[in-house]
């Protein structure tokens, strides 16, 4: 973000304060310090100011629905189609999943769904998406479902990965224990969930719970015979 200042690039920066704001959002539990971050990088730097094709529209989108503002991800959904030519947005395979995230947020299941293939029929990224049809299928109940697709999203190589397993990773390892762990299957469950642990071993103090918790569970998994 600093470099991004210095260099005179906006977008860039609010681009890159949605990102860091999700990770308050996704792993801290702290929503409220994230939209702070955001508006204090909107108020520097306004969407009206910037370029309408160098505006993060679909960033700013995403992190307001999965941080359970809908209103303002559908606002900013509606601008983005009403100021960005249709050329920079059908180039844009990412708009499907602020699509996708506002239809999970508003509890349209099935519309996430489908805008969340759509992501993955366009992007170059093998494994996007998965994820967060995994989520889909949670909500619906389908726990087979999210757990192959969960598993889908860890097993499928990729260099783009390095973008969604920073929000990603470390709670599909996660989930993925505690799926397998609900059906019996303790190999399986112990092994995401020590990779879960080796991720994670050294994360923040705030965060340590989660692994504290996670490492009970492979005690008792490891003590069953």
């Amino acid at each position: 973000m600093v470099a991004s200042e210095t260099r005179n690039l906006p977008g860039n920066v609010l681009f890159n304060s949605a990102q860091l704001a999700r990770i308050d959002v996704v792993y801290r539990n702290q929503p409220a310090a994230g939209l702070r971050q955001v508006a204090t990088a909107l108020a520097r730097h306004p969407l009206a100011s910037i370029p309408a094709a160098d505006r993060p529209y679909v960033e700013l989108a995403r992190l307001y629905a999965i941080a359970g503002r809908p209103e303002e991800a559908r606002r900013l959904v509606a601008e983005y189609e009403r100021v960005v030519p249709i050329g920079v947005r059908r180039a844009d395979w990412n708009r499907h999943g602020a699509e996708g995230d506002l239809a999970l947020a508003q509890g349209r299941l099935q519309e996430a769904l489908a805008s969340y293939r759509a992501l993955y029929d366009e992007s170059p990224c093998g494994a996007c998406s998965f994820f967060e049809r995994a989520v889909v299928h949670e909500r619906a109940g389908q726990a087979d479902s999210a757990l192959g697709d969960y598993e889908r999203y860890v097993s499928t190589p990729g260099s783009r990965r390095i973008f969604g397993d920073a929000y990603q990773l470390a709670r599909a390892y996660q989930r993925l224990g505690e799926l397998y762990e609900a059906r019996g299957e303790r190999a399986k469950a112990l092994d995401y969930y020590g990779r879960f642990v080796d991720l994670w071993k050294d994360a923040d103090p705030e965060l340590q719970p989660v692994v504290r918790d996670v490492r009970g569970r492979i005690a008792r998994l490891a003590g069953k015979h």
